[in-house]
């Protein structure tokens, strides 16, 4: 279950061969990026097609198969139901990975109020398909001048 307040959790660690299903945010504070609730939704969408929706499993299969030949990899698909066979949401976590600066006065990493809001009633309708939830909160680091300017040429 998903509370309030909602802390960064910690992913190194964890095996490469889990079962995730993961929905990342770069920021939610810029007006041209979509809400962070579209985030939301946009998981709901893919966790419902995940287990209704065969022509999506194994579509999505065939697009695992070709990333996986176009950047070398292998074995990606195996983490995937066949297509065919409907896969089981309590052996797959929806995750989501929202970046943030700290809070300038608090010097905390969260999510605005109505963002926590909205994630709640969308955890909750994820997690009754069977799947569990998890948010990480990833800190974004300010880049810092460690470099000298480049003299101009006269």
């Amino acid at each position: 279950m998903i509370r309030a307040p909602f802390k960064p959790k910690n992913a190194p660690g964890k095996s490469h061969r889990s079962r995730n299903i993961s929905n990342a945010k770069r920021r939610i504070t810029l007006s041209y990026v979509q809400p962070i609730s579209h985030l939301w939704n946009q998981s709901v969408v893919s966790a419902e097609a995940f287990i209704r929706d065969e022509k999506f499993r194994k579509d999505f299969r065939a697009a695992a198969r070709r990333r996986q030949k176009k950047s070398k990899k292998s074995d990606f698909e195996k983490l995937l139901p066949d297509g065919r066979s409907k896969p089981v949401p309590s052996d797959f976590t929806v995750v989501y990975g929202v970046m943030r600066s700290r809070n300038k006065k608090s010097a905390t990493l969260g999510l605005p109020f109505f963002s926590k809001i909205s994630l709640r009633a969308i955890a909750n309708r994820i997690e009754l398909m069977g799947y569990k939830v998890e948010v990480h909160l990833i800190e974004k680091l300010t880049a810092t001048a460690t470099h000298k300017p480049v003299a101009k040429a006269a």
